[in-house]
């Protein structure tokens, strides 16, 4: 008959610990904190892997700013072409909101 009452305890003592792994496991990876973005990380063209986020944000910043200057649509219909830019329609990349869909995410970011 003792037997059959270890057999029980030794199961729970294996469910006890794999919970206890479990837990640990997952306090871990909340605790762990990313300094940059990985490499494979791409905004339009621009590659931004493998930079802090101070850096990609300075970098889709100047980008921005290229597009507000340089940057233009061309619209086609039939015969009548028009050139629009996009300083005059106000269009630019909203650069704040990667960080804010990250912080929403409880990334901590620097």
């Amino acid at each position: 008959m003792k037997k059959q009452t270890r057999k029980p305890a030794w199961m729970l003592l294996i469910l006890i610990q794999a919970f206890m792994g479990t837990c640990v496991g997952l306090s871990a990876l909340s605790g762990y904190e990313i300094q940059t973005l990985p490499d494979a990380t791409y905004v339009s063209d621009i590659h931004i892997g493998g930079l802090n986020y101070q850096e990609a944000r300075a970098r889709l910043q100047e980008y921005n700013e290229l597009l507000k200057s340089k940057g233009r649509i061309q619209i086609a219909v039939s015969q009548d072409h028009y050139v629009i830019s996009y300083g005059q329609i106000n269009a630019c990349l909203d650069v704040e909101k990667p960080w804010t869909i990250y912080s929403e995410k409880s990334l901590e970011m620097p």
